[in-house]
């Protein structure tokens, strides 16, 4: 089994509610944190402070049961056989990701069944909005001193509008990664590309600028009624354009959440490990020291990579 590095965008159009306030909110109360789910309990650990220049976090999940089974070939014989789970013994998952500190660029480590990067979206959304309305409710209790002395619809009004703005999370994606990607969604609503500038005889016709621009952004907005599978693979197809340098899809992810999904014309992935090999770094891990591993060392060093620089050195665009 491998283990593959998905790339994300976090992204926060919050005034107040910045990203170094949110993620220093989060290492100072979401820090060995346990979120509880009906079939496992996930416990959530983030560090701001270890590095300079990145955040560094861990996702373990453990699961709710007791037992777990083993297949043997023995003479011939296909033996599928139960082994039980002794005491405090648990079945667990993790998950690794690091952030980048000047743009919100992240890679996040992943393997069938684990915690999906989406959930981690999730996640961060969930707690950014806890802050966000706590701090919106405290201004309502204690508001500015500059407000006009009016009732409290007017203030919970005023306070909502100082702290307006919402957390855009986006998946990244290399070209051949995004069929995967794309399959775990329920629908696409648009696609949006960006292409090296277009030649004259294939300009749009009427409109002479296109000629002498460097760049093209060009959004394709998607009627209801076409199969998720022939959408995939029209965006795919698309994703292999001559000359393109970006590209974007607005999904609807399983929980009905919108999910901006981005992609670049690039020839290789982020990069995979051994699920085995992996297991033997992290064996005897010490989880409040996790931010200590060799592990965030060699993610940092996929993003610092020059062949990934136009990627995650770039600046961060609005969603």
């Amino acid at each position: 089994m491998q283990v593959s590095l998905t790339g994300f965008s976090v992204y926060s159009k919050n005034s107040y509610v910045t990203l170094p306030y949110f993620f220093k909110y989060l290492e100072g109360t979401k820090n060995s944190r346990k979120i509880e789910y009906e079939h496992c309990a996930r416990y959530f650990f983030f560090n701001d402070s270890f590095n300079d220049d990145y955040r560094l976090g861990m996702i373990i999940t453990v699961k709710n049961q007791k037992s777990y089974l083993k297949f043997r070939e023995a003479g011939g014989s296909y033996i599928i056989k139960r082994e039980n789970l002794h005491g405090e013994e648990k079945l667990l998952e993790f998950n690794f990701f690091v952030i980048k500190k000047d743009n919100g660029l992240g890679i996040y480590t992943h393997y069938n069944n684990s915690c999906s990067v989406k959930e981690l979206g999730s996640i961060f959304r969930s707690w950014f909005y806890e802050l966000r309305d706590g701090l919106k409710e405290r201004n309502v209790k204690h508001p500015d001193a500059n407000w006009p002395m009016k009732g409290i619809d007017y203030i919970r009004r005023k306070s909502g509008n100082k702290y307006k703005g919402r957390l855009y999370f986006s998946i990244i994606t290399r070209r051949e990664g995004l069929q995967e990607v794309l399959a775990a969604m329920r629908k696409i609503k648009n696609v949006e590309v960006m292409l090296d500038a277009i030649v004259p005889s294939e300009a749009i016709p009427g409109v002479p600028i296109v000629n002498k621009s460097r760049r093209v952004t060009q959004k394709f907005t998607l009627g209801p009624g076409w199969p998720l599978q022939a959408l995939i693979d029209d965006v795919v197809e698309l994703s292999d354009l001559d000359g393109l340098q970006k590209g974007r899809v607005l999904c609807e992810g399983p929980d009905g959440r919108e999910i901006p999904v981005k992609f670049f014309n690039s020839p290789s992935n982020f990069g995979e490990y051994d699920y085995d090999e992996l297991t033997k770094m992290i064996d005897n891990l010490r989880a409040e020291y996790f931010f200590r591993h060799q592990i965030f060392d060699e993610l940092i060093s996929v993003m610092e990579n020059e062949d990934n620089d136009e990627i995650f050195g770039s600046e961060v665009e609005e969603d």
